[in-house]
C-alpha cells in the first residue's frame, strides 16, 4: 500500500533529522561526555595521520557504519522532498536533508562522502537539473566544502593518496584493513 510507504519513508526521514540534530548539536557544543541516551555516541578516532579527534557515531558506536546509513537516508528523503506537494511537508524534508547531511560530516567518514558525491551526481543525472540550479548547487556545495573542518577536508583529500604505496601503508584506518585482509587470507 503506498500510503504505508510513504509513511514509513516519512518516518526514517525524521529519523535522520533526529540523529543529525543530536550529533550536530553534540559536536557544535563538544558535549560528547553526554550520549543523548545513546544518540550521540562518540569515539576518539584516526582523522589523518597526525589527528587523532572525537568522531560521531551516532547510535551504531561507529562512525563509517552510521555515516553510510545516514546516507542511506539522504535519496530518500530527497525524493519524498521532491514529490511533496504542501509546503510545510516539504519544508520539513528539507530540513531532514540539510540535518541528516550536516550529521554526516560529524562522522569525518571518507566513504559517507563519497556516497553523498555519488547521490549529488545521480540526482544530477536523472533528474536532469537545469543548468542555472546546477550553478548554484555547484558553489553552494563549494562554500559547504570550505566550510568542513580543516581535518575532515585533509581526510577527504586522503583518498586521493592511495595511489601512492607509502601514504596507504602509513594511513592507519588502511593499514586495519590491510591487515583484516591478509589475516582473511591466510585463514584460508
Amino acid at each position: 500500500n503506498m500510503r504505508m510507504i510513504k509513511n514509513m519513508a516519512k518516518g526514517l526521514s525524521i529519523c535522520g533529522l533526529i540523529m543529525g540534530a543530536v550529533v550536530l548539536f553534540q559536536y557544535v557544543t563538544k558535549t560528547y561526555n553526554n550520549p543523548y541516551y545513546g544518540f550521540g555516541r562518540a569515539e576518539i578516532q584516526n582523522i589523518t595521520s597526525t589527528t587523532n579527534d572525537l568522531r560521531s557515531a551516532g547510535v551504531i558506536g561507529d562512525p563509517n557504519y552510521f555515516g553510510q546509513i545516514m546516507v542511506a537516508l539522504v535519496p530518500l528523503t530527497i525524493i519524498c522532498f521532491l514529490n511533496e506537494k504542501k509546503s510545510f511537508q516539504k519544508l520539513l524534508y528539507a530540513a531532514c536533508v540539510v540535518f541528516t547531511i550536516l550529521g554526516i560530516f560529524t562522522t569525518f567518514s571518507r566513504g559517507a562522502f563519497l556516497g553523498l558525491v555519488i547521490i549529488a551526481a545521480l540526482l544530477v543525472r536523472y533528474k536532469k537539473v537545469k543548468p542555472v540550479f546546477l550553478i548554484v548547487g555547484v558553489l553552494a556545495a563549494a562554500i559547504g566544502f570550505s566550510l568542513l573542518p580543516v581535518t575532515y577536508r585533509e581526510r577527504i583529500f586522503s583518498i586521493g593518496d592511495l595511489t601512492d604505496t607509502s601514504s596507504v601503508t602509513s594511513e592507519a584506518s588502511f593499514r586495519g584493513r590491510l591487515s583484516e585482509l591478509l589475516v582473511a587470507i591466510m585463514m584460508l
